[in-house]
Protein backbone atom coordinates (compact mmCIF):
# COMPACT_ATOMS: atom_id res chain seq x y z
CA UNK A 1 0.00 0.00 0.00
CA UNK A 2 3.03 2.38 1.14
CA UNK A 3 4.60 1.83 -3.02
CA UNK A 4 1.06 2.10 -4.57
CA UNK A 5 0.56 5.54 -2.63
CA UNK A 6 4.26 6.82 -3.65
CA UNK A 7 3.59 6.17 -7.16
CA UNK A 8 0.07 7.79 -7.04
CA UNK A 9 -2.22 5.01 -8.01
CA UNK A 10 -4.04 5.69 -4.95
CA UNK A 11 -6.43 8.78 -4.78
CA UNK A 12 -6.31 10.12 -1.33
CA UNK A 13 -9.06 12.71 -1.66
CA UNK A 14 -11.78 9.91 -3.21
CA UNK A 15 -11.02 7.57 -0.13
CA UNK A 16 -11.28 9.57 2.08
CA UNK A 17 -14.18 10.91 0.78
CA UNK A 18 -15.51 7.68 0.16
CA UNK A 19 -14.41 6.57 3.96
CA UNK A 20 -16.93 9.64 5.19
CA UNK A 21 -19.62 8.95 3.17
CA UNK A 22 -19.20 5.13 4.26
CA UNK A 23 -18.85 6.41 7.75
CA UNK A 24 -22.12 8.87 7.72
CA UNK A 25 -24.13 5.99 5.98
CA UNK A 26 -23.57 3.55 8.58
CA UNK A 27 -24.37 6.44 11.99
CA UNK A 28 -27.35 7.08 9.93
CA UNK A 29 -28.18 3.12 9.94
CA UNK A 30 -27.28 3.06 13.35
CA UNK A 31 -29.62 5.74 14.11
CA UNK A 32 -32.57 4.88 12.44
CA UNK A 33 -32.26 1.22 14.64
CA UNK A 34 -31.92 3.38 17.72
CA UNK A 35 -34.68 5.96 17.10
CA UNK A 36 -37.38 2.90 15.93
CA UNK A 37 -36.14 0.97 19.02
CA UNK A 38 -36.97 4.30 21.25
CA UNK A 39 -40.61 5.04 19.47
CA UNK A 40 -41.56 1.33 19.70
CA UNK A 41 -41.16 1.68 23.22
CA UNK A 42 -42.34 4.95 23.55
CA UNK A 43 -39.28 6.57 25.14
CA UNK A 44 -38.38 9.89 25.60
CA UNK A 45 -34.78 10.99 24.65
CA UNK A 46 -32.86 13.98 25.89
CA UNK A 47 -30.70 15.67 23.67
CA UNK A 48 -27.80 14.17 26.02
CA UNK A 49 -29.47 11.26 24.90
CA UNK A 50 -29.71 11.76 20.75
CA UNK A 51 -25.59 13.12 21.20
CA UNK A 52 -24.25 9.86 22.87
CA UNK A 53 -25.92 8.05 20.02
CA UNK A 54 -24.44 9.83 17.47
CA UNK A 55 -20.88 9.68 18.83
CA UNK A 56 -21.44 5.80 19.93
CA UNK A 57 -22.44 5.32 16.32
CA UNK A 58 -19.90 6.61 14.55
CA UNK A 59 -17.61 5.35 17.11
CA UNK A 60 -18.53 1.79 15.81
CA UNK A 61 -18.42 2.64 12.34
CA UNK A 62 -15.08 4.41 12.22
CA UNK A 63 -13.54 2.02 14.44
CA UNK A 64 -15.03 -0.87 15.99
CA UNK A 65 -15.68 -2.36 12.94
CA UNK A 66 -12.45 -2.43 11.36
CA UNK A 67 -10.60 -3.99 14.87
CA UNK A 68 -13.56 -6.55 14.99
CA UNK A 69 -12.70 -7.70 11.42
CA UNK A 70 -8.78 -7.39 12.51
CA UNK A 71 -9.64 -10.01 15.21
CA UNK A 72 -11.42 -12.25 13.05
CA UNK A 73 -8.84 -12.37 10.61
CA UNK A 74 -6.39 -13.46 13.12
CA UNK A 75 -8.52 -15.63 14.88
CA UNK A 76 -8.94 -17.22 11.46
CA UNK A 77 -5.47 -17.60 10.25
CA UNK A 78 -4.63 -19.06 13.56
CA UNK A 79 -7.57 -21.81 14.03
CA UNK A 80 -6.22 -22.54 10.34
CA UNK A 81 -3.19 -23.83 11.51
CA UNK A 82 -4.44 -26.11 14.30
CA UNK A 83 -5.87 -29.17 13.72
CA UNK A 84 -9.69 -30.02 14.57
CA UNK A 85 -9.84 -32.31 17.37
CA UNK A 86 -12.52 -33.34 19.16
CA UNK A 87 -13.03 -34.33 22.20
CA UNK A 88 -15.40 -37.30 23.10
CA UNK A 89 -18.43 -36.42 25.56
CA UNK A 90 -19.65 -39.02 28.35
CA UNK A 91 -23.28 -38.82 30.27
CA UNK A 92 -22.61 -38.98 33.80
CA UNK A 93 -25.66 -39.51 36.20
CA UNK A 94 -26.27 -37.00 38.85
Amino acid sequence: MALALAFGFINVPFMVMFFLIYALFGATMSLTAFISRAQTRDLTLSAADVARAVLLSVFEITVLRFVLDVTRMRASLVRRGAPMHWETVTRKKL
